[in-house]
């Protein structure tokens, strides 16, 4: 899981450099790598938060250490990364309604890191840091991507317009 978790991570950064750069096929890539991540999350996390490989999921003596309150915030961080990753996708495919689904995001990924930051301090656990090391790399993503115009990141759309008005002032 953590190996498909870092290959979709480079995965969605190879795209973004692609998009940055105006290579073609870098929009299916990143929808794949983050669809892919999101799903990760979503259906495996709380596997991959309490460090539970995939082929002992079907062990009960996988699950003998494994509290209430892990398996509560396993669940509840494995909802707030989706809804993180789906916030970045939206954003970077620049779908409607992309920047109400990353506020969203960012709230409750705010939220919850503060709530995980709180329960550090009380008690430090392994368990917790991965969370918010997680959840923290993809909090700055999100507030980055949310405090940048629209316009500064469709390189595509701004050679168009550039070309558009480069074509009106030459008609004129």
């Amino acid at each position: 899981m953590k190996f498909l978790e870092k290959v979709f991570t480079i995965m969605a950064l190879v795209g973004v450099m692609m998009k940055l750069l105006s290579i073609s096929g870098s929009v299916a890539i990143i929808a794949l790598a983050l669809v892919c991540l999101a799903v990760i999350y979503l259906v495996f996390g709380f596997l991959l938060f309490n460090d539970i490989r995939l082929r002992d999921s079907y062990k009960l003596v996988s699950y003998r250490d494994i509290t209430f309150t892990k398996v509560f915030m396993s669940l509840l961080s494995s909802f707030v990364l989706f809804t993180s990753i789906a916030g970045i996708l939206f954003r970077l495919m620049y779908w409607n309604g992309d920047v109400m689904v990353l506020i969203a995001a960012f709230g409750l990924n705010f939220l919850f890191n503060v709530i995980i930051a709180i329960i550090i301090s009380i008690r430090s656990s392994h368990f917790y840091k991965n969370i918010l090391i997680r959840s923290a790399i993809l909090l700055i993503i999100i507030a980055c991507l949310t405090l940048t115009p629209a316009k500064y990141l469709d390189i595509e759309k701004r050679k168009v317009l550039t070309e558009e008005t480069r074509l009106l002032r030459n008609s004129q």
